[in-house]
């Protein structure tokens, strides 16, 4: 039998745990499951939340029976820098996208 793993999602400072977990049979599984998860959490908040969304932080946290494996995290930025003519709003200028994953030491 394959170690299960769960895969809590956080958004911002809210937390989804996972009750049931996935059985998978190698680290390297677990890393590709938590990216997949990674980018359809990123892609919903975008459609979603894009009108509000001005920083934004997505993990999925990748625990088994022992504690943390890894986490992969998900960081959105919209830095306005310029004005747009009359009215002084201003305009997305950039976006900042950056995917890691960290594996915890084990002790």
């Amino acid at each position: 039998m394959d170690p299960r793993y769960y895969f809590d999602l956080r958004d911002n400072d809210e937390l989804a745990v996972d009750e049931e977990g996935v059985e998978l049979a190698t680290l390297q599984a677990v890393q590709i499951e938590a990216a997949r998860s990674l980018v359809d959490m990123a892609r919903h908040a975008i459609w979603t939340k894009a009108e509000s969304l001005l920083r934004h932080r997505m993990a999925i946290e990748v625990r088994d029976e022992n504690g943390a494996v890894l986490q992969a995290k998900f960081t959105f930025e919209l830095e306005r820098t310029s004005s747009s003519a009359g009215g002084g709003a201003t305009i997305p200028a950039s976006t900042v996208v950056a995917i890691s994953a960290q594996l915890p030491r084990r002790v």
